[in-house]
Formats: structure tokens, C-alpha cells, sequence
């Protein structure tokens, strides 16, 4: 970028003032400057050199996030005066997308970064789904914003195109699967037996599970209240997803007797009092969803369940309820007792296979002859 340094004499005085200025060549426009503190074209010289090298600098893609999702950064702190509470998980997660991206495209100028480039090194990766990469494109969206706060000018976000979910939905379970699942004998312990069974019997999410505590279950009314759910590091919110502090989406299930009868003496046995977790390691902390995962994992491999091209993870057991429960509830119903917050993600959950299609044929069919009655 081509700079020109002029001069002219303070008014009233023999003092020379030396300025700079550059066409910007980006915007086109041209852009003054000052140089402070000069006397000569040799010291004006050096200190525009010094300002466009800075404001290079300022404008590359490393420069621009390397303060972003930081704690004790202003980033965080603006997003938190702008309503935008982030969870130490999505921090995290943050933090490590844009090392990705600062890997990638760390030294290039912003301005100049065209959004096929962007895009194109999405394109040759074979390796991430897409949710992934749209996360990616989300994440590169977060440092176009912050031009406006920490670039001499800011710099428009451009519009990304997005890419297919391609990953493979969730299955549910058969009958037959189920019965064999929840067999005490497949499990480690009555802790992980009776983990997946509260899971499966009450539809719930794994963090919901992890996060159970005595004082949730009303046994003389049946009835389990979920009223929070555990993170991946453990912490335990007072509200449920889609909630909040101030709006916490608080939710009832109602409890089979054996679900009763098993939590019940479960309790009893290792002596848990109404304010403990349900599910501890021996620290008396809630258990992993790691720990979890490996050990359904290893239950559907111990009973060869037929999983080419099924996704059977510990999410199918409320895919499963959802489900199962339409058979003989309406949708309203239904989407209350999961938690969803509309009845288009209920029937998102809800996956028909033969036994279903089957069990619906058979209460149509009375309809089905009312049609040729006439005939």
C-alpha cells in the first residue's frame, strides 16, 4: 500500500506538521493521518510505517480473535452486557474452534479474505460432519462482528451458504431390544442398571440423568419432577434445556411402579439422603457422560444388537419413549412430558418402525371399514 508524506507550516509559527496518507484498498477511500512528534520527512516516514504495520496487523484473522472467548477479555464481558451468557462448555468450545480457524487462516487479512476461500476449506474436509462445519462458519461469523470493536474500520460479516446435517439420526430400540437391554445381569453394577432404567422408563436426557437427586422423586404420587440437569463438568443447573434462571421449564413424568419399586430400594440400600445425587462415583460426585457412553456401548456389543446403519446411543432410549408413548397418548401430552417445546420436535423424536406402523394399522381399521360401508 502506497504511502505519501506531505507537510505545511503551523499557522503563525515556523513549526513544519508532517502527515501521511494511504488509499485504503479495500474501501478505495483515502485516508490521513497525522505523524505525532515528527520534525522531519525521515522521522514522518518511520512513524507511518510503524502505523501501517500495526494496522495490518490488526486487521489479520489471528490478530482480531486473540482475545476472543478469553475470560478477563472484554469480548466475554460485552457479550455478557449484551445478554449473552455463555456456559464454561461453550467457552471452551469456542476457544477451540478458533484455534482451528486461526490455523487455517490465522496470517490473512480479513479484508481481504474471500468468503469461497472460506468455504472451500470446508469443502475439501472429509472429516468433520455438518454441524460441525456450520459451527466453523458460526464461529468465523464471531470474528467478523468483533472488527468492529478491536479494527481501525469495521468489516461486514459475509453470508455463508450451510451444510447438510449428514449425520445418521438416532434410532430407537424393539421390544424385544429393550427387554434384553434392561436385564440387570447385562450391567456393571445396580448403579448403571438403574441409570439406563430411569433413563428408559422416564424419557429422559443424559444430563437430566446424571443430575438426579432424591428429593425429585414423589413416590406416594408417582410422579418424578425434573427440575435441572448436570453439565459435562459436573455442575448441576436449577432449570431445564431451553431454560433459564428466571424461566427454568420445570417438568413432571409419571413413574411405573417398578420404576417405583427399583428406585425405592435402590435408595435404601446405599443409604442416600433427600439431597443426594442418585448416580455418584465414590467421591460422591455425578458420574461422567463418558462413563455412560462407554458402558452402553459396551452393553449393545455384549448382546450383538443388529446396528449397521443404526445410531444406537444412550439418546435412543428417550427416542424410544417418545416414541413408544404416542401410541396411546396425543402429541400434546407427549411434548410436555419430554420437555419439548413444540409438538414439531416431538414428532422429530418420534420414529416409526414395523411394530409401530403395525400397532397404528390395527386401531385405523374400523375407520378404514366405515369407508365402504355403503358399497
Amino acid at each position: 500500500m502506497q504511502v505519501t508524506i506531505t507537510h505545511k507550516k503551523k499557522s503563525g509559527s515556523n513549526q513544519v506538521i508532517y502527515s501521511f496518507s494511504y488509499v485504503d484498498s479495500v474501501t478505495g477511500k483515502r485516508i490521513s493521518r497525522q505523524c505525532r512528534g515528527c520534525s522531519t520527512r525521515q522521522e514522518a516516514a518511520v512513524f507511518a510505517r510503524k502505523v501501517m504495520e500495526n494496522m495490518e496487523e490488526r486487521f489479520t484473522v489471528g490478530a482480531i480473535c486473540r482475545d476472543m472467548f478469553v475470560h478477563g477479555k472484554n469480548h466475554l464481558e460485552r457479550l455478557k452486557s449484551f445478554g449473552r451468557n455463555l456456559d464454561k462448555l461453550t467457552i471452551i468450545q469456542k476457544r477451540q474452534m478458533l484455534d482451528v480457524i486461526v490455523r487455517d487462516f490465522g496470517a490473512r487479512d480479513i479484508r481481504t479474505l474471500k468468503t469461497s476461500e472460506i468455504e472451500m476449506q470446508l469443502l475439501k474436509d472429509r472429516r468433520h460432519s455438518g454441524s460441525w462445519k456450520n459451527n466453523y462458519l458460526d464461529t468465523f461469523g464471531s470474528i467478523y462482528e468483533e472488527t468492529t470493536w478491536v479494527c481501525p474500520y469495521p468489516v461486514s460479516r459475509p453470508k455463508f451458504m450451510r451444510f447438510a446435517r449428514n449425520s445418521v439420526p438416532t434410532d430407537t430400540l424393539t421390544t424385544e431390544e429393550l427387554e434384553l437391554l434392561l436385564r440387570k445381569e447385562n450391567w456393571t453394577s445396580d448403579r448403571e442398571f438403574l441409570f439406563f432404567f430411569v433413563t428408559a422408563s422416564c424419557g429422559l436426557r443424559l444430563g437430566e440423568a446424571r443430575g438426579l437427586k432424591v428429593s425429585q422423586f414423589l413416590f406416594d404420587r408417582k410422579i418424578l419432577v425434573i427440575d435441572g440437569f448436570c453439565k459435562p463438568d459436573g455442575e448441576r443447573t436449577n432449570y431445564n434445556k431451553k431454560g433459564s434462571v428466571s424461566d427454568r421449564k420445570i417438568r413432571v413424568v409419571p413413574l411405573a411402579d417398578k420404576t417405583v419399586k427399583l428406585v425405592r430400594e435402590y435408595i435404601r440400600k446405599q443409604r442416600k439422603g433427600s439431597d443426594d445425587f442418585l448416580f455418584t462415583s465414590e467421591h460422591g460426585n455425578p458420574m461422567r457422560p463418558q462413563h455412560f457412553d462407554a458402558e452402553f456401548k459396551r452393553v449393545i456389543r455384549k448382546l450383538k444388537f443388529d446396528s449397521s446403519g443404526r445410531k444406537l446411543v444412550p439418546h435412543s432410549l428417550r427416542f424410544t419413549y417418545v416414541t413408544r408413548m404416542r401410541r396411546n397418548v396425543d402429541a400434546e401430552t407427549v411434548r410436555l412430558l419430554a420437555g419439548h417445546t413444540a409438538v414439531e420436535m416431538t414428532d422429530y423424536y418420534t420414529r416409526f418402525g414395523m411394530e409401530e406402523l403395525l400397532s397404528s394399522a390395527a386401531v385405523a381399521r374400523n375407520a378404514a371399514n366405515s369407508l365402504f360401508e355403503e358399497l
